[in-house]
């Protein structure tokens, strides 16, 4: 009878342990699948500038998709036709945040990021933003600008098909 309790308890444990799968903190590929994020880092006087900001996405599922990360001002559909492609635009205005993290909810193969950023009252202060993307789980790239002035605007593109990252514009005001 001891070994039997003594067989019961070692089972009940080791179902335990098998059960309880320790969450190592290790992402899921899968669930960045197909997924877009945009990491803004703003640094300087950003509280001397207010932004205009917008995500434009297409897709499979564009009609459904959702960026995460902030409450939006407007989100519009923007309907193509057979030279241009449907998308979903996102915008929003605000002061520049230091930091800031957008991430697509659907399967999409295009995506725009785009900000115009201008001084408060006339300032003649400087600030640099840093934006990273990501497609996939995977970082494509970084870009760096600094905005001084009477402010400027930017533009970053990405397509699964072309290499835009490469192709963005910044114009000073």
């Amino acid at each position: 009878m001891k070994n039997l309790k003594t067989a019961l308890f070692g089972l009940a444990v080791a179902l335990v342990l098998v059960s309880c799968k320790k969450d190592d903190g290790t992402p899921d590929p899968a669930a960045d699948a197909e997924q877009y994020k945009v990491v803004v880092v703003n640094e300087g006087a950003i509280h001397d500038f207010t932004q205009e900001m917008y995500i434009n996405v297409a897709g499979k599922e564009v009609l459904s998709a959702e960026i995460n990360g902030t409450v939006w001002d407007d989100i519009a559909v923007l309907e193509g036709d057979e030279s241009r492609m449907t998308t979903r635009y996102f915008s929003k205005e605000s002061d520049v945040p230091s930091a800031a993290t957008y991430k697509t909810t659907n399967e999409l193969y295009y995506m725009r990021y785009g900000a115009r950023i201008q001084p408060k009252d006339g300032t003649e202060s400087t600030m640099q933003t840093k934006i990273i993307l990501y497609r996939a789980g995977e970082r494509i790239g970084e870009k760096n600008y600094v905005i001084s002035g009477k402010g400027g605007e930017f533009v970053v593109d990405y397509h699964d098909n072309y290499n835009l990252f490469d192709w963005d514009s910044y114009q000073p005001f």
